[in-house]
Formats: C-alpha cells, sequence, structure tokens
C-alpha cells in the first residue's frame, strides 16, 4: 500500500475527500494530455464540451 502525504490548509475536509477531489484531478488533466498528444492538437482551442468536438472533427 502506498502512502501520499498531502498539505493542506483545509482542516475541515476529510482526507479521504481531499483524496477523491485529486484523483479526479489527475484524471482530467491526464485525458487532457493524451488529447492533446494523440491527437496532434497544439494547443485546444476550447475547453468546453462544443468546442472539443469541434476540434477532433
Amino acid at each position: 500500500m502506498a502512502f501520499i502525504r498531502i498539505a493542506k490548509n483545509l482542516l475541515e475536509v476529510p482526507a479521504d475527500i481531499l483524496a477523491l477531489v485529486y484523483f479526479q484531478r489527475w484524471t482530467v488533466e491526464i485525458f487532457f494530455w493524451s488529447f492533446t498528444q494523440f491527437l496532434g492538437c497544439a494547443h485546444l482551442i476550447s475547453h468546453g464540451h462544443n468546442g472539443m468536438e469541434i476540434q477532433v472533427y
């Protein structure tokens, strides 16, 4: 089992909730990284759903 130490200033947020938030954030980061790498996009025109759909086409 791996342990991750995170310094936080939100003392009212439980550690397990904060871990889920970080996990979701990195899931989004990995999606955008793979989107730009595998489709050959230098940058995204829009971060919205419709803008990304247009750029994929």
